[in-house]
């Protein structure tokens, strides 16, 4: 099932609504004030290493690793996407309470391609030092799944799932209510139903790595409009 894109379609301002570009970043968006994060959105030069958060929070980002926007690359409607070389590469950013679910609804979502083969990827992560955290959105290539996992894999919601490289994704991931889902170019991929809270803490929310860089889910590919919406299950069925 496809799904009904919220948003009045724009060349410039790009994410994801029914897998195409959508807009954002200004009143065309009912959930613009909920939306805690919004970055790799706005086509930057070839090698800028310099990240910025759209939202109105304006949240400080690291770039670790080589981590730079790269023309190579780019979604429908977009100059640049970030690249992430397989090798520690990640957007960091410090821990704050807006990435602090509890038992809210949310939306994180964004673009994704994967470089010239498909590997274990860490696309979306709030995790302590060992990898541990209430969420995150990974493929494990081992298994051939797209994994959403809570709460250190107390709830997994995986999806079944053969990606191929050279190719862009619009992935999502979402709760509402005491429903979990991922997404696949707007289509439902797994589904979970649970009342868990997600616990609060000091941990990094990052897109590229995972358990502490170790190597393990370290992304290699193109990431772009990577956004979070707090408190709002954009997708839904």
């Amino acid at each position: 099932m496809r799904l009904a894109c919220p948003f009045q379609l724009s060349p410039t301002q790009n994410l994801l609504g029914n897998g195409v570009q959508a807009s954002a970043k200004n009143e065309t968006d009912p959930y613009w004030a909920n939306v805690v994060l919004l970055t790799v959105n706005d086509s930057q030069a070839d090698g800028t290493t310099t990240f910025v958060d759209q939202s109105t929070s304006a949240k400080s980002i690291t770039a670790v690793g080589n981590a730079q926007y790269d023309t190579a690359q780019a979604p429908t409607g977009m100059t640049s996407s970030c690249l992430l070389d397989g090798t520690g590469d990640a957007i960091s950013l410090a821990s704050s309470p807006d990435f602090n679910f509890g038992s809210g609804d949310f939306t994180v979502e964004f673009w994704y391609r994967f470089n010239t083969s498909v590997i274990d990827t860490a696309m979306a992560t709030r995790e302590d030092s060992d990898g541990a955290g209430p969420w995150a959105l990974i493929y494990n290539n081992a298994v051939g799944k797209l994994r959403g996992v809570f709460e250190s894999v107390a709830l997994l919601v995986d999806y079944v799932w053969a990606p191929s490289a050279n190719t862009w994704y619009a992935l999502a991931m979402t709760r509402s209510g005491n429903d979990w889902k991922t997404f696949v170019d707007g289509a439902v991929g797994g589904t979970a139903t649970s009342a868990t809270a997600l616990s609060d803490g000091t941990r990094l929310t990052r897109f590229g790595l995972f358990n502490n860089g170790g190597g393990a889910y370290d992304a290699n590919g193109w990431m772009a409009s990577y956004r979070i919406t707090k408190g709002v299950a954009r997708y839904t069925a």
